[in-house]
């Protein structure tokens, strides 16, 4: 019994050992397999001559074949999109568009979408606008100046205003400069709302992969179908990006004299809301188009019908959702302005008990904190607008049954070779080169010198408490403060220099004639103060003679030639009667003909010349009959302010006459603000002495970025 047991266990030993021996011979086999067919794949001779060009051959094809099958694939995904929703019984797609809408959840959903990649959108923003402020729009008034310079045309003023208009390299540079608006905001738009699918498919990506997004998607904008996407973009702007609104609205402004005038007009108002009303609803309607191409790959006209059959049933509860919102933004934002200034008062008291409380919350800290909460509003608010629009989008679909697609990072448009990112840096670097140091110049004069030179000017005296060009209204003035007084003269029949704006007298005193119509004997006892106030109804039309006596040594005078065509002589008079009150130093001669101008510097090379136009640009400073320049307040720039100081021409600005406008010409360091209200203007050249006034120019220079 015990040797067969023996003998049974010495057998099954020796299986055990052959069928190990087995084992290890099959993996030393495979082994020698895995290393044969990897030296026949990987570690193989070199390709020579024909062998080469066959491999090379097949990888090409390859290639051919993954990027086929790609576009395949997408327009298999664009055909599953494109299901018309009109086919399903119009009670049925009320009732899905209308299923599980609940404002608490899209609220939630919408804070978890921004939550998903919010360092790279609040890094994103902050480069985005800093790229706009420092390289963008400086680049486009560089562009405005070249473009004339080719067009051969030097300078932009009423002087030639005619001829720049018919000139056709003006209107392909204004074009451009459109075409470039649309693109450089279309990124953000790209950007932001790829980074927001990212998010909703739990996908990190960073603030480089935005700015990849967003420019290569800017390819779908050139292609024929889509090219109405350029006005798209405009109209829809002031709804997603307010703060890049404004700054594109500063590079393509109108004269105010013009809007003051339609303002006026009572027929002007009804076509301006109809307007007004259709972008609105246009926006509202279209308002799912760029997460349509984003999230669909949709083409522009199939994006804004989607968008409309998704809007169909909600268009009223989307306004309200969308002021809502907003509302909620502005909750939140001043919430952590109040809880910032009590944390100051408090952090303030605990470092020194002894301060005042009122102190700790003084004018200069809330301004300091509004300029931090402004500013990150300004970087919040165009990702939290997307942010809501597509939450809103994604429910839209969810509710219709088209899937909904993954996040696909865009293709690099270059290949990030050593040499490319050669060529980027270089051209960032050239830009920075450009650009920068004239933005830090802007920033430098703003904080600096903050008007120390500006003159208050008095337009037509203070024209807003007494009647304009009158002596009470250059008594005002002086009264006032205003350091200097605009006026008007014109000519009579019998030679009489008159200060009076309007050729007609029908505006000031009713009367139906022309000022070159009738002698001074004939006006000099009208009622020229009654259009402003009863309490001026003995007053009366004065000469340039009587207004120089007034202001002598009292203030310096800004004497306007109006021309009328039938005005020989006034120029010789103008200066005769300046002379006779010794009055060529503390005066000079403004026209908005520039012949005139000519005239005077050669009857009187010495007297001050300013040439008022309408618009400006370009080289006015090439007009060498004038020494100043009084320009509509809507076409001065920091650019355009520092062109002129370098060619050593003043700078005047009309009419301005509000409190924003004014603090930023005190910001560009003008020579004179020409305004109708004196009092308002010397009260905020007081408020920006001191060190609050530089706290405010601070603010104003942040809020600017």
């Amino acid at each position: 019994m015990i040797r067969a047991m023996s003998s049974i266990n010495k057998k099954e030993k020796k299986f055990d050992e052959d069928e190990e021996n087995l084992y290890s011979t099959d993996r030393q086999e495979a082994a020698e397999e895995e290393q044969d067919k990897f030296h026949k794949t990987v570690i193989r001779p070199p390709l020579v001559g024909a062998e080469y060009d066959d491999v090379n051959e097949i990888t090409k094809q390859q290639e051919k074949q993954k990027q086929k099958e790609e576009k395949e694939q997408e327009e298999a995904e664009e055909a599953e999109d494109n299901v018309d929703a009109e086919s399903r019984p119009e009670e049925e797609l009320k009732s899905l568009l209308g299923v599980g809408y609940h404002p608490k959840r899209m609220v939630l959903k919408t804070f978890m979408l921004l939550n998903g990649n919010f360092g790279s959108f609040m890094r994103f923003e902050i480069l985005y606008k800093l790229i706009s402020f420092f390289l963008f729009y400086p680049f486009l008034e560089f562009m405005e100046r070249q473009a004339l310079r080719i067009s051969g045309v030097y300078y932009l003023s009423n002087y030639n205003l005619r001829n720049v208009i018919k000139n056709p390299v003006v209107w392909i540079m204004l074009f451009g400069v459109l075409l470039l608006m649309s693109v450089f905001t279309a990124v953000e738009f790209f950007a932001l709302s790829s980074a927001i699918h990212a998010s909703r498919n739990k996908v990190k990506i960073t603030a480089k992969d935005m700015f990849y997004d967003g420019i290569s998607r800017i390819r779908y904008m050139f292609l024929p179908k889509n090219w109405i996407f350029f006005l798209y973009v405009f109209m829809v702007l002031p709804m997603v990006d307010l703060y890049d609104c404004l700054n594109a609205v500063q590079h393509f402004s109108v004269p105010g004299y013009l809007i003051e005038r339609l303002m006026k007009k009572d027929e002007f108002f009804p076509y301006a809301a109809v307007l007004t009303c259709v972008l609105l609803v246009l926006c509202i309607w279209w308002v799912f188009t760029i997460p349509g191409i984003v999230v669909k790959r949709q083409d522009f006209k199939t994006a804004v019908r989607k968008s409309f059959e998704m809007m169909r049933w909600h268009f009223l509860p989307t306004i309200m959702v969308m002021i809502g919102w907003l509302g909620l933004i502005a909750l939140i934002f001043m919430a952590v302005f109040v809880g910032l200034l009590e944390m100051t008062k408090y952090g303030l008291m605990w470092l020194d008990p002894s301060i005042d409380p009122g102190v700790a919350t003084s004018g200069n800290t809330i301004m300091v904190l509004e300029m931090i909460v402004f500013l990150v509003f300004t970087w919040f608010f165009a990702p939290l607008v997307f942010c809501r629009i597509q939450a809103g989008y994604y429910d839209r679909l969810e509710t219709m049954g088209p899937t909904i697609s993954s996040y696909r990072p865009s293709r690099h448009i270059i290949r990030e070779r050593w040499w490319t990112k050669a060529i980027a840096w270089g051209c960032i670097l050239l830009c920075c080169y450009s650009f920068i140091p004239g933005r830090y110049q802007q920033i430098k004069t703003a904080v600096v010198e903050g008007g120390r030179g500006t003159m208050v000017m008095a337009h037509r005296g203070d024209s807003v408490s007494a009647p304009e060009n009158t002596l009470p209204a250059f008594k005002k003035a002086i009264e006032n403060g205003a350091d200097a007084i605009e006026l008007d003269v014109q000519l009579t029949k019998d030679g009489t220099v008159v200060v009076m704006h309007d050729s007609s007298l029908r505006r000031t005193t009713g009367k139906k004639k022309k000022i070159w119509e009738v002698t001074y004997d004939q006006i000099k006892n009208l009622d020229n103060g009654s259009f402003f106030s009863k309490e001026y109804q003995f007053t009366h039309i004065p000469t340039l003679d009587q207004t120089l006596k007034l202001c002598k040594g009292r203030a310096f005078l800004n004497i306007e030639i109006k021309r009328t065509g039938h005005d020989a002589g006034i120029v010789e008079k103008t200066l005769e009667i300046i002379a006779a009150n010794h009055y060529e130093k503390d005066c000079d001669i403004t026209s908005m003909d520039y012949n005139t101008l000519r005239q005077v510097k050669r009857l009187n090379p010495d007297i001050y010349t300013v040439y008022t136009t309408t618009v400006g640009g370009g080289d006015l400073a090439k007009l060498t009959a004038a020494n100043a320049f009084s320009v509509e307040q809507n076409f001065v720039s920091w650019g355009f302010v520092q062109y002129m100081k370098s060619a050593n021409k003043g700078i005047f600005v009309w009419t301005v006459n509000d409190a924003t406008t004014i603090n930023k010409m005190i910001d560009l360091d003008v020579d004179a603000i020409i305004s109708n209200d004196v009092s308002l203007c010397r009260s905020l050249m007081a408020s920006n002495s001191g060190p609050r006034g530089v706290l405010q120019r601070i603010q104003r220079v942040f809020l600017n970025l």
